[in-house]
């Protein structure tokens, strides 16, 4: 009956296992394969980020103008308020901001936090349906159109409404000028809004740029800065310094008060200026708020 089965037993002299060397072939290639998806994995995640980001972006567009056409045709007021100024918080430590307003108007698939943000930038705002709800933030309106006319925006395709922010510093992004308490101590929740070097209210003749920008490594106010080949920015004054990068490879998104949405690039944090001193460019404000 043993002889039945002879074709089923091992050869005298055939392997049934691997070599050594020939292990390590395949985790040579194993490895090199891994090696070469890597970057196209970073890529793939790069434009998804990119792509759901420019689609908030539209999505806050629209909700912008529709909460307008309710409204006086008056953008929302950018936060609650203390009697000092600093953001209302509930009793989560929450404010209550533009986004909270216009949220009603946002579809189900768009949101007011990039992908690509982390959770130490983002800024938990109060939720206009449900207070156990959060409303997580990291994108800012420019303080000088809260609240405005609309139809009063000089130049509206060139004037920054919304851009993308990090919290409280975070990342080391540019934040000299956080809200005080009324008790003076720092509120840790200010990615909702962009202000000024010098602070949160009108820009004054000592503004040099604007706060809060989602460009990591701008924690000393540097945005004179110049390309690098390997990526991202170094400063021209500081070139030793850690790079620049900006929370996408070529630069933040923002939306203009027509409902455009723009790249930024570093340098754009910076305030340029008319002859006469008054705030030019993305940074303009209406002609009574600069002091």
């Amino acid at each position: 009956m043993a002889a039945e089965f002879d074709d089923a037993l091992p050869e005298e002299g055939k392997r049934t296992h691997m070599t050594l060397k020939e292990v390590r072939a395949v985790l040579i290639v194993i490895g090199l394969f891994i090696l070469l998806m890597i970057p196209l994995y970073k890529k793939f995640r790069e434009d998804r980020d990119r792509h759901l980001c420019k689609a908030n972006f539209k999505q806050i567009g629209q909700a912008m103008f529709q909460y307008a056409e309710g409204h006086d045709d008056r953008f929302p007021t950018a936060f609650e308020t203390t009697s000092s100024g600093a953001p209302q918080l509930d009793g989560r430590g929450r404010p209550y901001t533009w986004a909270t307003l216009i949220a009603p108007y946002m579809n189900a698939r768009s949101n007011f936090s990039c992908p690509a943000s982390t959770e130490e930038e983002t800024v938990l705002a109060q939720h206009p349906a449900s207070t156990a709800s959060d409303l997580p933030m990291s994108y800012g309106m420019y303080g000088a159109y809260a609240g405005f006319p609309v139809s009063h925006v000089s130049n509206p395709d060139r004037v920054v409404l919304v851009a993308e922010t990090s919290n409280f510093g975070s990342m080391h992004t540019f934040d000299p000028t956080p809200f005080l308490d009324d008790g003076g101590k720092p509120v840790p929740a200010d990615g909702f809004l962009i202000g000024y070097s010098d602070g949160n209210g009108a820009p004054t003749l000592h503004s040099g740029a604007v706060t809060r920008l989602a460009f990591y490594g701008t924690q000393d106010g540097n945005f004179d800065v110049t390309a690098s080949s390997t990526g991202g920015w170094f400063s021209c004054s500081k070139p030793q310094v850690e790079p620049i990068v900006p929370r996408h490879s070529d630069g933040i998104f923002f939306l203009d008060a027509s409902g455009g949405i723009k790249t930024a690039r570093p340098s754009d944090a910076l305030i340029t200026r008319q002859a006469n001193g008054e705030v030019a460019g993305s940074w303009s404000v209406p002609a009574r708020t600069t002091r």
